[in-house]
């Protein structure tokens, strides 16, 4: 199953299972992506 990730720096969203290992825009490193469905979620629990 893939996932969407998200970069926390230029906001690039790539569609696979794990996040790449640096961002292809910024260059940032692999822990700057977050799974989009935890950043939705956050964002659910904040509307609630």
């Amino acid at each position: 199953m893939t996932n969407k990730w998200k970069c926390s720096v230029c906001r690039y969203v790539i569609e696979a299972e794990e996040p790449p290992e640096e961002c292809p825009e910024c260059h940032g490193k692999q822990h700057k992506f977050k799974p989009i469905w935890k950043l939705l979620k956050k964002r659910w629990n904040f509307i609630d």
